[in-house]
């Protein structure tokens, strides 16, 4: 994902070559081009929201598959510490303050390092605004990460019940 985050940065990618393309496509699809700027800017703001969110979330990830690959016998550690009724025991191997914090701070500074090269390069501006726009979508990410997680160890606390409940019986 730094890769493409890398690739977009040049000048190929800069709004002059974009609104070329846009302007294209618009004519294709009998858009009038009248507000291709206003239209070209929101298209390149998602881009960086999408594209910086996606980032955050693969290096969460990337935190929390590191800490299973250490964690030996994880799935054991799992069983002995996930109380029948209680999803919140669970749920520490599914999320941590840590991994969120380390996602939102890997993202900012790729997006840092992101506007820096782009301020080197004559036709691409960079701006503080976007790196505030690339680590607060890397906060969201981390948002709906947090609460899809929490979810998802209720339910297997809920089955862990229901299993106890069924073998009791």
């Amino acid at each position: 994902m730094i890769g493409v985050i890398a690739v977009e940065s040049t000048d190929m990618f800069s709004a002059n070559h974009t609104g070329s393309m846009l302007l294209s496509l618009l004519r294709l699809i009998g858009v009038p081009s009248a507000h291709l700027n206003e239209i070209n800017h929101l298209l390149r703001k998602t881009g960086h929201f999408v594209g910086y969110g996606f980032l955050s979330f693969l290096i969460f990830r990337a935190f929390r598959g590191t800490y299973r690959f250490f964690a030996q016998g994880y799935e054991g550690w799992i069983s002995s510490r996930v109380t029948p009724g209680v999803g919140s025991n669970f749920f520490s191997i599914l999320w941590q303050p840590y991994w969120a914090a380390g996602a939102i701070l890997g993202t900012a500074i790729v997006a840092t390092a992101d506007e820096l090269h782009q301020m080197r390069i004559p036709s691409r501006t960079g701006t503080w605004a976007d790196v505030a726009l690339d680590t607060s979508a890397a906060l969201a990410v981390q948002i709906v990460v947090y609460f899809i997680d929490r979810a998802k160890a209720a339910r297997i606390a809920r089955r862990q019940v229901a299993q106890i409940v069924a073998y009791k019986k």
